[in-house]
């Protein structure tokens, strides 16, 4: 009986490579559900998902929205996967406003970068990806407001009627 013994080496040659690390900004802090009463077109909120490290191949992102604004009522959805392109090193979303003639105040859409895809109900079943995320921009916020003008409104109740202040009191 013959017995055959067979063994394989593996050389590694140089240290292995960095993940590439993901952070997101919002380069359009603003996003406006209308521009009036000024004359000029409505302001779009911009998110800006970008990566360091080699752009050799495409990197998709899960992206995981929330906040005060409703997607598909305050703004248009946003996508939930987004790939940078091979040879870029970022890739922009825009946050378009929607009019809903319901007065609101500012509201805010926050979007965090992530490995992983949301939780859902069913689950999606969808892979999760290897990158670092850069912890200081992990997440940014676009405000939507509903016009061109932020105006503040002052109740001031007290004094009374035909009262006035003392002079150099704070109120």
């Amino acid at each position: 009986m013959a017995l055959w013994a067979c063994w394989a080496s593996v050389v590694l040659a140089g240290a292995p490579e960095e993940l590439p690390a993901v952070r997101i900004e919002a380069k359009g802090r603003i996003a406006e559900e209308d521009s009036a009463p000024l004359r000029r077109l409505q302001l779009v909120g911009e998110f800006t998902v970008s990566r360091s490290g080699s752009t050799e191949h495409s990197q998709p992102v899960w992206l995981h929205v929330s906040g005060s604004a409703t997607s598909g009522v305050d703004y248009e959805a946003l996508p939930w996967l987004v790939s940078i392109p091979a040879g870029a090193s970022a890739v922009t979303i825009p946050v378009q406003a929607i009019k809903d003639n319901v007065p609101e105040g500012i509201e805010r859409v926050v979007a965090e970068v992530s490995n992983c895809p949301p939780e859902t109900r069913p689950p999606l079943g969808a892979p999760c990806y290897g990158f670092a995320i850069d912890a200081a921009r992990a997440r940014a916020t676009v405000f939507i407001r509903e016009d061109g003008l932020t105006v503040a409104t002052v109740h001031v109740t007290k004094p009374a009627d035909r009262d006035s202040f003392p002079v150099g009191e704070t109120i």
